[in-house]
């Protein structure tokens, strides 16, 4: 993992203005050496060929079809299209309901290592996929994950289905479609034949763009950047 990025994402998840004392960087510390030695992440993924009707994405094989400007404008040269699910587990969950009721403040904490620790887990993944496929003569697109722009939660649960995520990972969604374990995320990367270029806006897909605290000091938390 990239340790400097990590320690960036957990600043970001803590809130860009957050100034920290030398007891909480000592207990980030701690938090982060007791996730990588008690916790596996772990992540599935199918890849299927996509086809765009106008906005409507289609992914052969499966009942999954997206109506997205923004998603179709990141798959418009991709000839197929990974979906992947990768979740830090159920145990990690369990321990933030304990913070929830014991101690606020390092739930706090605790919520701010597992976010940024699946984040950057899943950069790794991200980052090895890239590699196999280049060596195949694919290009990978940004990772554009539900909750993005124009793509609602509300495919989360067909997405977990064709990856039957609850069987393999022991992931699953509530009744508003948020991924249970909570510290879990689903994607889209799209495969293409040519280099990527996102010449995008990186905060155009994200629906706080408008009073993001980050972005009004110039800067912007990476989400959708371009991973290749």
């Amino acid at each position: 993992m990239n340790e400097a990025k990590l320690l960036k994402d957990i600043r970001k998840y803590l809130g860009s203005s957050t100034i920290l004392d030398s007891i909480s960087e000592n207990k980030i510390g701690k938090i982060l050496e007791e996730i990588k030695h008690d916790y596996t992440p772990r992540h599935i993924y199918g890849v299927y060929d996509v086809s765009i009707k106008k906005s409507t994405i289609l992914f052969t094989g499966t009942i999954l079809s997206i109506n997205s400007q923004n998603l179709s404008t990141v798959l418009k040269d991709s000839e197929k299209c990974i979906i992947l699910a990768c979740t830090l587990g159920i145990e990690i969950e369990q321990k933030l309901k304990q913070f929830s009721k014991s101690n606020i403040e390092d739930g706090i904490l605790y919520d701010a290592v597992s976010a940024a620790y699946i984040e950057s887990y899943l950069d790794d993944v991200n980052l090895k996929l890239s590699k196999t496929y280049l060596d195949k003569g694919f290009y990978m697109t940004m990772r554009f994950s539900p909750g993005y722009g124009d793509v609602g939660l509300e495919v989360q649960p067909t997405i977990l289905d064709i990856l039957q995520a609850q069987k393999r990972i022991g992931l699953t969604t509530n009744d508003t479609h948020l991924l249970i374990p909570r510290k879990s995320i689903t994607a889209f990367i799209g495969l293409q034949r040519t280099p990527y270029k996102n010449s995008e806006d990186r905060c155009a897909y994200c629906s706080i763009r408008n009073i993001c605290e980050l972005r009004k000091g110039g800067k912007y938390c990476g989400t959708t950047q371009n991973t290749k």
